[in-house]
């Protein structure tokens, strides 16, 4: 597996060839665009849907790994997702985030219905923070823009939530590549 350039025929090409070029080429750069800038629906987007869809390419080239380390759950991709899910509920909201993008409703059925409370795409929001309400203020104060998911009572802040499945792909990474000293 190589994730730089190489030259094919005169021509130097930069191919997504396992798990390292897509963490180091797609997952990397959007996550430096999200949490080094100004978060955007866009920016958001793109890296919980890269996020969320790194457990197949995890799932490709370390089946037999992850069925050490996880069970039997992780025979298929989605039950290995299952698995990640499993260590931190809110990474459903990365899920549902994704599937929300692109089909719009959440649809409740069988596996493929959403992993939280999360119906559809209009529940999400970049939030932008000002200085509270009244003298002393009730609310936030500072910071944003936010990217958020509310439904009902709940907010889920998705900017934590990505945080932490982003380092446990990292470590995850690492320790399946036999690099993390476990």
């Amino acid at each position: 597996m190589t994730s730089g350039l190489t030259e094919n025929n005169g021509r130097l090409e930069q191919r997504l060839d396992g798990c390292r070029a897509y963490f180091e080429h797609v997952l990397t750069p959007n996550a430096e665009l999200f949490f080094g800038q100004s978060r955007t629906p866009a920016s958001t987007i793109n890296l919980v849907t890269s996020l969320f869809h790194f457990h197949e390419w995890l799932h490709r080239e370390f089946k037999e790994k992850l069925l050490l380390k996880y069970g039997a759950e992780a025979e298929t991709p989605g039950g290995f997702w299952r698995c990640i899910q499993k260590t931190n509920p809110d990474f459903g909201y990365i899920r549902d985030m994704t599937n929300g993008s692109k089909h719009v409703k959440l649809e409740a059925k069988g596996k493929g219905g959403p992993s939280t409370e999360m119906r559809g795409i209009e529940e999400f929001a970049i939030e932008r923070r000002g200085f509270g309400i009244g003298g002393f203020g009730l609310g936030s104060y500072g910071g944003g823009p936010d990217p958020i998911v509310t439904v009902g009572d709940r907010t889920a802040e998705l900017y934590p939530i990505s945080r932490q499945l982003l380092d446990y792909w990292s470590g995850l990474l690492l320790e399946l590549e036999g690099l993390s000293g476990e």
